[in-house]
């Protein structure tokens, strides 16, 4: 059976490039963390993720709640506070939590998107093909009362 050039060409170049052949290569979000970890209405929390991304593949990251996905938020590498240096691959999402919000636990879905508005596909250790994407918990209680 013959390839054609440009197949061959992709099968013999792209592990050559430095395309994402092994795990360490392609994009990756770690470390993601929310500060405070306690949140209480009308607090102030900082959601910081740090994104490994050699090939310069995402464009943005995003996130919603895992219990009600109609909530949505966009984190950002720009420099602005609470961002403190841009282009350094640390993401960030100030927010602040309302008063009506109910006491619980809560997961917040942190995914990375190209240019496009596409999720990153990775694979995983298993070598599965998913998102490319993290979770967090979260825990929001009311204040003790005195």
């Amino acid at each position: 059976m013959r390839l054609p050039v440009y197949i061959l060409a992709a099968v013999v170049l792209v592990p050559l490039l430095g395309g994402c052949a092994s795990m360490k290569s392609q994009p990756s979000i770690e470390n993601a963390v929310i500060d405070p970890a306690l949140l209480m209405p009308g607090s102030i929390a900082v959601l910081t993720v740090d994104l490994s991304d050699r090939f310069g593949i995402v464009a943005d990251v995003v996130g919603h709640v895992k219990q009600d996905p109609s909530i949505t938020f966009r984190l950002r590498d720009d420099g602005v506070d609470p961002d403190i240096d841009a282009g350094d691959g640390v993401w960030t999402f100030q927010y602040a939590v309302p008063f009506t919000a109910p006491p619980g636990s809560f997961g917040l879905v942190i995914s990375a998107q190209d240019s496009s508005g596409d999720v990153i596909l990775v694979r995983d250790e298993a070598g599965e093909v998913g998102p490319m994407s993290a979770e967090l918990g979260v825990e929001i209680r009311f204040p003790e009362k005195q």
